[in-house]
C-alpha cells in the first residue's frame, strides 16, 4: 500500500509540475504577443512617419507641386467649390499632375487609416488622418480621384 501512495504521490506532483508549466507557457506567450504588438505598432508608426517625411522632401523638391498648390491658394488652403481654389485656373498638365499627387496622397491616407482601424496607430493620429483627409475630399472627387478603402471611403462621407 505504501508503494501506491508513494505513486500516487509521484504522479500528482508531476501533474502539478505540468500544470505550472501549461501556466508559465501561457504567461510567457501572452508576453511575446504583447511584445509583437508593440513591435508592429512602432513598425506602423516609424512607416508612417517615415513616408510622411518623404512626401514633404518630394514636395519640396519638385519643380512645378508648389507653383500648382500657389494657383489654389497654397497648401495650407482648405478646399471650396466656388473660393480662390478654382481647379479651372490650371492648365491640362498642371491637373494631371494634381491629380497624380493627390491620388498618392489619397493612398498614403487610406493606408494609415486602415493602419489605424487596425490598432496600430492611437486614437489621435488616426482621426488626424480623417481630418486631413475630409479637408482634400472635396478636392479629389473634382479631380476624379475615387477613394481607395472601404472604412476610409465609409468615414469620409
Amino acid at each position: 500500500m505504501s508503494a501506491k501512495n508513494n505513486n500516487r504521490n509521484a504522479k500528482d506532483w508531476v501533474t502539478i509540475a505540468a500544470n505550472f508549466g501549461v501556466v508559465i507557457g501561457l504567461v510567457l506567450l501572452t508576453w511575446e504577443l504583447h511584445q509583437a504588438n508593440k513591435l508592429a505598432e512602432t513598425a506602423a508608426y516609424i512607416e508612417r512617419l517615415d513616408q510622411m517625411q518623404q512626401t514633404a522632401v518630394t514636395f519640396g523638391e519638385s519643380e512645378y507641386l508648389p507653383d500648382i498648390y500657389l494657383k489654389l491658394g497654397g497648401v495650407e488652403q482648405s478646399y471650396t467649390p466656388d473660393g480662390a481654389n478654382e481647379l479651372d485656373s490650371l492648365s491640362a498638365i498642371e491637373r494631371s499632375r494634381l491629380y497624380e499627387w493627390e491620388r498618392g496622397v489619397m493612398l498614403r491616407m487610406s493606408g494609415h487609416y486602415y493602419q489605424y482601424i487596425q490598432g496600430y496607430l492611437d486614437e489621435a493620429t488616426g482621426q488626424e488622418i480623417l481630418q486631413d483627409a475630409k479637408t482634400r475630399y472635396e478636392r479629389w472627387k473634382e479631380l476624379g480621384i475615387e477613394v481607395e478603402g472601404l472604412e476610409f471611403n465609409a468615414a469620409l462621407e
